[in-house]
């Protein structure tokens, strides 16, 4: 909806093109945001995109959050939290879940992807 933009070519320009981290995305770099209805398709900058993604995904880690408080788990879970099946820039953004979770986090990956590009 933020894109405005047709729901199929908002997942895809999420997946290929989104930033959560607004300091990370270059205002100079842009992509073409195909139009609703009769509205042409016009440039959006990765970072006004960032500027709506990154808030997404701080109320999503809060809402885990909630939910591991809520479980009485937060308490056992010295070692942190792995996040998995995530987009590819996980790393880009991991300073978020680590101010929320208030706990270390990293990424993880199945031993048959170590060799892929979520590094």
């Amino acid at each position: 909806m933020a894109l405005r933009t047709p729901t199929q070519y908002a997942e895809e320009i999420k997946i290929r093109y989104a930033c959560a981290l607004a300091q990370l995305a270059g205002a100079d770099q842009t992509i073409k945001v195909p139009g609703v209805g009769e509205r042409g398709a016009r440039d959006l900058s990765r970072q006004d995109m960032a500027e709506v993604v990154e808030p997404r995904y701080d109320e999503l880690f809060t809402l885990v959050q909630a939910e591991i408080r809520r479980s009485g788990f937060e308490d056992v879970l010295a070692g942190g939290i792995v996040l998995t099946g995530a987009p590819r820039r996980w790393k880009a953004w991991s300073s978020s879940p680590r101010r929320i979770f208030h706990m270390p986090v990293r990424i993880g990956a199945p031993a048959a992807c170590r060799g892929c590009s979520i590094s």
